[in-house]
């Protein structure tokens, strides 16, 4: 603990020492990755960090855990509807932290102030933005949940896990992002109806619009990267599908193919659905993708998709492009 300050630091001038600064595309740690190598990389981290160790840091202080009796006293203070996802005990009995979901991290005026009025009357009067683009209201009383959960309800939003829209993740796009290729917000809009990610909401759909992973669409159950794409003898916009990613086992997903912007929606629905048709119960999109390989999906998508979809990366430039690549069966 006492060395995460140092390590982060260390990243940092790597990044800044390698880095191409001149040129915003190749703003990102994964190209001085690229360029040095993962030897090398490695090599210069543990180089910069031994002289960021030298620097004076702020004192790393001590973490208090709740004992199991302390936990047990927190968790009888019972909300409306139990804990959640949507609604979290904090360390002080009687409190809660609560998620409000905010599709695609969009709000107007009128939803914003609700929330900040919902912070006044019943949290502490702040608003804090969560990884997944939703809002949090923190010091909230265990009493006051419903109330919340009601009031939110009136304009059409929902407590994390209560809703029934899916779960999407996306960057700005772009037509705000000036590294932008694809409009990342459009396709989520159009997979937040999507009757396969609705009947699965624990499915995470992260929507980058360009490689660099703003959205981590490699960190997401079904992931998709925005770029320019070669399929059926014609370059378009599309995206590239990645799946299999885990982080609890560290796993980021893999490239399984590519599609035009407009039949996303159609392979992320053939996605769930042969999830749906090969999973055991309780498993993860995640564990069946390893248990069955991204052959079976990406040879499904071939047949659902035909022309539509060309499985495995990009082919090389000098390839036609009426000659898409294509996975073996084998």
């Amino acid at each position: 603990r006492n060395d995460v300050m140092a390590a982060s630091e260390a990243l940092v001038d790597v990044f800044v020492a390698h880095g191409d600064l001149d040129k915003p595309t190749n703003g990102r740690l994964k190209f001085v990755v690229q360029a040095l190598g993962e030897d090398g990389f490695v090599q210069a981290w543990w180089e910069a960090f031994g002289e960021a160790r030298l620097r004076p840091h702020p004192e790393v202080g001590p973490i208090e855990i709740l004992d199991d009796s302390e936990r047990a006293a927190v968790l009888r203070h019972l909300p409306a509807g139990g804990w959640s996802a949507g609604v979290r005990p904090q360390r002080e009995a009687g409190l809660a932290s609560v998620t409000i979901e905010i599709p695609l991290g969009d709000m107007n005026r009128s939803e914003l102030l609700l929330l900040a009025d919902l912070s006044d009357a019943y949290g502490d009067g702040s608003l804090v933005l969560s990884r997944d683009q939703d809002i949090v209201l923190r010091n909230v009383r265990v009493s006051d949940v419903n109330e919340i959960r009601q009031r939110v309800s009136v304009r059409g939003l929902s407590l994390l896990g209560e809703g029934s829209s899916a779960n999407v993740r996306a960057c700005a796009g772009a037509s705000v992002c000036a590294v932008g290729i694809t409009e990342a917000p459009d396709v989520g809009r159009l997979l937040l109806a999507s009757s396969g990610l609705r009947r699965n909401s624990s499915l995470r759909v992260h929507i980058s619009g360009c490689p660099n992973s703003c959205a981590q669409h490699q960190a997401g159950d079904i992931g998709l990267a925005g770029t320019k794409v070669r399929i059926g003898g014609a370059t378009r916009l599309g995206y590239h599908l990645f799946l299999g990613a885990d982080l609890e086992r560290h796993l980021v997903g893999e490239l399984v193919g590519r599609m035009a912007a407009d039949d996303v929606p159609a392979v992320v629905d053939a996605v769930v659905g042969l999830w749906e048709a090969l999973r055991r119960p309780g498993e993860t999109l995640s564990a069946t993708v390893r248990r069955a390989g991204i052959e079976a999906f990406a040879s499904n998508l071939e047949a659902v998709m035909d022309e539509r979809w060309a499985s495995g990366p990009e082919p090389p430039e000098d390839q036609p492009v009426d000659a898409p690549a294509r996975r073996s069966a084998a």
